[in-house]
């Protein structure tokens, strides 16, 4: 995601906010001249993250600047200068590890839980060399999660994600579940609202409207639950890329919202 932000080489002066300051966060006195000699990086999974393809990429909210005696890593909100549109750009891709998100995997020593228990990957953190694994992120699909080495997990059996990234046929045993899945690893466009001049607001009569049309394909299922509870919903609509999914994905929309619920929602 780009960001306004500094441009490397630029000069800058630290202002750290008075609260900050006050906690003791200070890298260098207030009011010092520092030069961006860089920006630190942020790593995007293979699910989970919107419609950013997984790899390394620079984060421009954090930026390494030097007083030419010493360099820090120092948010762009404590410091003064004339920003810019920073655009985000992909350093490297993520390596290779021995589990995937998805993969169900169980202790093999008493952890969190008892040796045995079998959970999902949920997320990898990775070293600051961008090239191995700091420890994954597991817990039951019901929710909770803990943090675990290599060492502490052996593979139960390999997810969907793992399958994708190599080649092998995915399985889901509803279409649900593989219509979230697809949104999961962003293999879709969030769309915007002709009717609503183009900007990401939808109410249910509308992208009902729009699948209708063939423009959206499917909105996330939780958004709507604020409709039904008597609040405002808030619609995220979606665009697939995979055609055959899609064609599958608006017939079950259709079936699940019809006109008359449409209707009702609308009163």
């Amino acid at each position: 995601m780009d960001h306004n932000s500094f441009p490397i080489g630029a000069k800058v002066t630290i202002a750290i906010p008075a609260e900050n300051w006050g906690w003791g966060y200070r890298p260098f006195p207030q009011e010092t001249e520092v030069t961006v000699t860089g920006y630190s990086w942020i790593d995007y999974g293979r699910i989970g993250t919107g419609a950013n393809t997984p790899g390394f990429f620079t984060n421009s909210c954090w930026l390494v600047v030097t007083d030419g005696t010493k360099t820090e890593t120092v948010s762009h909100h404590c410091l003064r200068g004339e920003q810019v549109r920073i655009p985000q750009e992909k350093i490297g891709d993520l390596p290779d590890s021995d589990f995937y998100e998805d993969d169900v995997v169980a202790f093999t020593r008493d952890h969190a839980w008892p040796k045995g228990t079998e959970l999902v990957v949920c997320n990898i953190d990775y070293n600051s060399d961008m090239r191995t694994v700091r420890h994954y992120s597991v817990g039951p699909k019901d929710g909770g999660t803990t943090y675990a080495d290599t060492e502490d997990l052996r593979l139960v059996s390999r997810g969907n994600v793992w399958k994708k990234y190599h080649g092998l046929p995915m399985t889901f045993p509803f279409l649900q579940e593989e219509m979230d899945f697809a949104l999961r690893i962003a293999a879709c466009d969030e769309m915007k609202n002709p009717r609503q001049d183009n900007m990401y607001s939808w109410n249910l009569a509308e992208i009902m409207d729009a699948i209708k049309a063939g423009e959206v394909d499917c909105f996330t299922n939780g958004s709507i639950i604020g409709s039904l509870a008597g609040g405002r919903p808030r619609l995220v609509a979606y665009r697939l890329h995979d055609r055959d999914l899609a064609e599958r994905a608006r017939k079950h929309m259709l079936t699940q919202f019809t006109d008359e619920f449409v209707r009702s929602r609308s009163r």
